[in-house]
């Protein structure tokens, strides 16, 4: 009784080791069909980035071999729009110094000036109007220029023609800077009283160009109001 007590003691003993094997070798098989999930799941990532980076290689080499015609269309036009905008920027500022520097000279020409001439009703208001005089003219031009330009006359309207400058009876053209002329059936704005001849003295032209000084300022305003 005994002996057999000792040898089912030690069958016991050796089925316990053998179910401890077989629960060794059930992880380590587990563990193996992980690895092996995890290095399919590996390949097939792998297989797809590749795909990715033939088709990006693919298209970043067709891009490569149409970009140098549109680069060069774009560059060349470009480059002369740059030239274009540059060329009228570099006009712009040289035209802006020209204004300041002959702003400063005016006004250190006017330190040897006497006080007659800043006093209201003085030669300088005779200066200005005639200076805006000049201004309210280019303002016309440029607005009679622009109105040509986007809303054009239809040949059928006459007067469209270029004027000539009158010609002597030998072929020449006659100078009108240099002629002096009389302007004669124009009245003063307001009144009856005919416009006094140009051919006066400096005094009494300037003395008459400072009445009108307010009426052109108001009508520079008018004009500014069409940019």
């Amino acid at each position: 009784i005994n002996e057999l007590v000792r040898h089912l003691d030690a069958t016991r003993e050796t089925i316990t080791d053998y179910e401890q094997t077989l629960s060794k070798f059930r992880d380590l098989v587990s563990d193996l069909q992980t690895q092996n999930s995890d290095l399919q799941r590996s390949l097939a990532d792998g297989k797809r980035l590749q795909e990715q980076q033939q088709q990006q290689l693919y298209t970043t080499t067709s891009t490569d071999f149409t970009s140098p015609t549109a680069s060069f269309m774009s560059s060349k036009f470009g480059s002369t729009s740059q030239a274009q905008t540059l060329a009228k920027v570099i006009e712009a500022e040289l035209r802006r110094l020209e204004a300041e520097q002959s702003a400063n000279h005016v006004v250190r020409l006017s330190a040897f000036l006497p006080d007659s001439f800043l006093r209201r009703g003085g030669d300088n208001e005779a200066l200005l109007a005639l200076l805006l005089i000049d201004r309210l003219a280019g303002k016309c031009d440029l607005l009679a220029n622009h109105l040509v330009e986007r809303y054009p006359l239809p040949p059928c309207v006459p007067g469209q023609t270029l004027m000539q400058l009158p010609q002597t009876a030998d072929g020449n053209v006659v100078d009108t800077q240099t002629t002096t002329t009389t302007v004669t059936g124009i009245c003063i704005p307001g009144t009856d009283n005919p416009l006094p001849p140009l051919t006066k003295c400096k005094a009494e032209f300037y003395s008459f160009i400072t009445r009108l000084i307010h009426l052109l300022r108001s009508m520079t305003t008018l004009l500014t109001q069409y940019k």
